[in-house]
């Protein structure tokens, strides 16, 4: 995949005296814009000491945008927003400056991250509402905001559910998707679908099942999900 130039959208609120240190606010998300959210939650009186530095992490706002390309979306992490964090420092406070780093929720996890390749650009970090929920809080409400979201469709796409029921019954163990170190087979395979869940809108996710070809159900679902699905096989998340 060749390289593209991102923008990387930030702001200033200059602080009300003279000589203030700069920091550098790291919303929480992951996916919500600054820029959205600055006047509707009362930023512009944030920090009035402190010349406080906003930007859409890439990905929102008036940042630059994903591709299509899945590969692309590994790059834009917690790791490459920090990156982009750190130009933006050099830009204000040139190569030695130092600044405070302020992470809320996800930006917590910015912040670490940003701390862990770029320490010496750090005077101060600062984490808040980023760590106050454990593995097992995350991975519940996670299923339980999943499993909503698959009713409320159900509810809108009745016919899309008796096309699943049928293909669950087609997909046998001699079906799967497989990586050097991950392999998925059989009825596990329409679990896929739980992550198309999680990261498309409720019309794409339609347009997919609706592809699904009644007389070779199985086949053409797993021509359907492989490109996502070898990707996350690759990166160890299925």
């Amino acid at each position: 995949m060749p390289n593209r130039v991102l923008r990387i959208f930030y702001f200033i609120k200059k602080a009300n005296v003279a000589n203030a240190p700069y920091l550098i606010f790291l919303n929480g998300g992951p996916g919500m814009a600054i820029s959205d959210m600055f006047f509707a939650n009362h930023y512009t009186s944030f920090l009035p000491n402190v010349n406080v530095v906003f930007m859409d992490q890439r990905g929102t706002g008036l940042s630059s945008r994903a591709s299509s390309d899945l590969i692309e979306l590994q790059y834009f992490s917690a790791r490459y927003i920090s990156f982009d964090a750190e130009q933006i420092r050099k830009t204000i406070l040139g190569e030695t400056g130092r600044w405070i780093v302020f992470g809320q929720s996800y930006g917590g996890v910015i912040a670490r991250k940003y701390l862990e390749v770029f320490p010496k650009s750090i005077g101060l970090a600062i984490t808040h509402g980023s760590a106050k929920y454990n593995a097992i809080d995350v991975a519940e409400n996670m299923e339980l905001n999943t499993t909503k979201r698959v009713r409320e469709y159900f509810k809108k796409y009745p016919d899309d559910h008796k096309i699943l029921l049928g293909l669950k019954t087609v997909l046998t163990t001699k079906y799967s998707i497989a990586s050097a170190d991950y392999r998925v087979s059989g009825e596990n395979l329409i679990h896929l679908l739980s992550v198309f869940f999680a990261i498309y809108p409720d019309e794409q996710i339609h347009a997919l099942i609706s592809k699904i070809k009644e007389g070779d159900a199985a086949s053409s679902f797993i021509e359907l999900v492989r490109p996502l699905s070898d990707q996350l096989l690759k990166a160890g998340v299925l």
